[in-house]
């Protein structure tokens, strides 16, 4: 990591970054990937989509506003979708999805044959009950479909994950997104903008 890195710094990658390092590889992203991720401007989001245009992919980030859209572009997307337009019309290798909800089918179509979807996240709820009829009706492009959680990482996987995260970091290629740094003493404020989907990135709360 860089030298002299904040505190706060380094929580607002913490577990978000973790995830987000671990469901990329995952899905094998590599070089001349086509990657859409949804829910970009969230915690996972802003650091999946770096850290697939740190493997050479090429970054499409959907998210709620153009404010946030400019900001993700600073941060490498190459192309915005606002979330509540139709879904991207090109296809996709991967999705990378820490949304799920109803819109989960709709991005499964968007697959190029072979592609990868990983399901890294729930912020939306459980996906709609036709989610497994789209998958059987799309079965001619072979896709794969992964349901990721942290949980299932080997605590080799955690450091070698860290180790790469803050190795882009270092090189310039990712960088911490922190919203917000405010006292624990105003946590319920934060939450109420939390449940808002309001904060791009992460928060943090100081201790004291």
């Amino acid at each position: 990591m860089p030298e002299g890195a904040d505190a706060a710094e380094v929580v607002a990658l913490g577990l978000n970054a973790l995830v987000a390092e671990s469901a990329v590889d995952r899905v094998g992203v590599a070089a001349g990937d086509r990657v859409v991720v949804r829910g970009a401007g969230g915690g996972i989001g802003v650091l999946a989509t770096q850290i697939a245009h740190a493997r050479g992919a090429e970054v499409t980030a959907v998210t709620s506003s153009p404010s946030r859209g400019d900001r993700l572009l600073d941060l490498r997307a190459a192309r915005i979708v606002d979330r509540t337009a139709a879904v991207p019309g090109e296809d996709f290798d991967v999705v990378v999805d820490p949304v799920a909800g109803a819109e989960m089918g709709r991005y499964l179509k968007r697959l190029r044959d072979n592609g990868r979807y990983v399901l890294c996240g729930s912020a939306d709820g459980p996906p709609a009950p036709d989610f497994f009829e789209v998958m059987l009706r799309d079965y001619h492009k072979s896709p794969t479909v992964f349901a990721f959680s942290l949980n299932s990482v080997t605590p080799a996987g955690l450091r070698r994950s860290w180790r790469a995260v803050t190795d882009w970091w270092g090189k310039g290629l990712l960088a911490p997104v922190l919203d917000l740094s405010v006292p624990l003493a105003e946590a319920e404020q934060v939450l109420g903008l939390l449940e808002r989907g309001a904060p791009f990135g992460k928060v943090v709360l100081l201790p004291g």
